[in-house]
């Protein structure tokens, strides 16, 4: 069988700037997207089908118009074939275990990889982004 990579998306440990290395440095056609870059979302906003196509964005970018961010997502990638097609370089999503069931019929493996950041990093991420957000849990919340 062929492995397909699958990078395990653990929010706020650097999946956008991986993301960016995929795309950019080194021409991957990739599956799935954070939606947090420009280009990511403009991926998200393209009409996602039932068929698997790659969209090509002006700055040369390669997507497939899957959208493996949600559950739902991933159901429709398995029916189209993904996990089988060889057609993403790497797929990329939060939902690790959802992913496997998208090579439960292939005969091609997924190869998992991720990237994880300190947890009290990640943790001071996630206040500081709550903030940013302005959401009330940390409103009146400092880091003293």
């Amino acid at each position: 069988g062929v492995d397909a990579p699958v990078f395990w998306r653990v929010p706020l440990s650097g999946a956008t700037t991986i993301e960016e290395a995929m795309v950019k440095c080194f021409h991957l056609i990739v599956a799935g997207t954070t939606g947090t870059t420009q280009d990511g979302a403009k991926v998200l906003q393209k009409n996602v089908t039932d068929h698997l196509s790659v969209i090509t964005l002006d700055d040369g970018s390669h997507y497939l118009n899957i959208d493996t961010s949600t559950k739902d997502g991933i159901e429709k990638a398995k029916h189209a074939g993904l996990g089988r097609s060889g057609v993403a370089d790497v797929i990329i999503t939060r939902y690790l275990y959802n992913a496997a069931e998208l090579f439960k019929e292939s005969s091609h493996t997924g190869r998992c990889f991720t990237l994880l950041r300190h947890p009290v990093e990640r943790a001071i991420a996630v206040f500081h982004n709550l903030k940013r957000k302005k959401n009330k849990v940390v409103a009146d919340m400092g880091m003293e």
